[in-house]
């Protein structure tokens, strides 16, 4: 298979993305607590682990990838993925807001030291790699402004950053820390979602 069309398709579920050690729970979460001091706890948890499900949608197409480990480390990311679509194996994906490397078995490595416009050229649409790693823990990324819509247990269930638009729901009680089961990133005819299976935090 190309090795840039293989791309194209992992970096799309991979970035949508972009980037945790300890016992995560399935409960949900039940609110309580100071929200202004857990807003600031989410913001600090800069390093933690995921695994779940990745899916990608736009007028052309639509697909999934597992994500068998997503590992991040303040802005660096590690990400496993896998997945038979197109015969695909297992890809690595790492890098940062400004670095990104794609790495299939068998084919020659790619890196970028423009990630977004690699993603642009790949997906059609330039996903600010730099903000996802905020996004996925419930929060907007401190970059730039954004408007929120809270759920009755004042956490956000939605969000506009960007010109893209944010859903969350399906929080879990991580260690006494709400984060989101499912969180899908919107913007025209695109649609990101990601299933989260596990958290793992510090």
């Amino acid at each position: 298979m190309n090795n840039l069309y293989c791309a194209s398709r992992i970096v799309s579920a991979l970035v949508v993305a972009a980037l945790m050690h300890g016992c995560a729970t399935t409960e949900d979460y039940q609110g309580g607590g100071d929200a202004k001091k857990l807003r600031t706890q989410l913001y600090q948890l800069e390093d933690f682990k995921l695994t779940g499900k990745l899916g990608f949608r736009n007028s052309d197409e639509a697909f999934s990838v597992a994500v068998n480990d997503w590992t991040q480390a303040a802005d660096h990311f590690q990400i496993d993925l896998s997945s038979t679509f197109f015969g695909l194996g297992a890809v690595r994906l790492s890098g940062t807001a400004a670095w990104i490397k794609v790495e299939e078995a068998g084919e020659e490595p790619i890196e970028s030291y423009y990630p977004n416009e690699t993603l642009e050229q790949l997906l059609g649409a330039a996903l600010p790699i730099q903000r996802i790693r905020y996004w996925i823990r419930g929060v907007p990324a401190p970059q730039s402004s954004a408007s929120e819509e809270k759920n009755e247990l004042g956490l956000v269930k939605s969000m506009t950053q960007d010109g893209w638009t944010i859903d969350l729901d399906r929080y879990q009680d991580i260690n006494g820390l709400p984060l989101p089961g499912r969180i899908k990133i919107l913007r025209a005819d695109t649609r990101i979602t990601l299933a989260v299976a596990s958290w793992s935090i510090n």
